[in-house]
């Protein structure tokens, strides 16, 4: 699993196309459209990929995705993703079990 912030941008002007002996013209200046946040899981054994993309960027959307792939791809598997594999984050750090909830106490639904 892994989670990147993308800028959003478009063009100010219209490029001048491509003509003979000519490559396209872009202008350089562009306009901010926002921000989104894009998650992907990948699972390259089992042929899953699933992606997700959001407004923004927080630790609740985090949360979020993390239940869904446990909810929506592995609810038959025999053990529990949460309480017996610790979640390691693209720093290499350790979340809790304890941090997990908090960041899912206002989703329904057991871990």
């Amino acid at each position: 699993m892994d989670e990147s912030p993308k800028q959003l941008i478009g063009e100010t002007r219209v490029p001048i196309p491509m003509s003979k002996g000519h490559d396209r013209k872009c202008d350089y200046e562009y306009e901010r459209l926002g921000v989104c946040n894009i998650f992907l899981a990948n699972e390259p054994l089992a042929g899953f990929r699933t992606v997700k993309i959001t407004d923004r960027k927080c630790k609740v959307d985090w949360a979020e995705f993390i239940k869904e792939i446990a909810d929506e791809h592995y609810l038959e598997a025999e053990v529990n993703v949460f309480k017996d594999f610790p979640i390691l984050d693209d720093c290499f750090e350790t979340v809790c079990k304890s941090e997990f909830e908090i960041e899912l106490k206002h989703l329904k639904g057991p871990l």
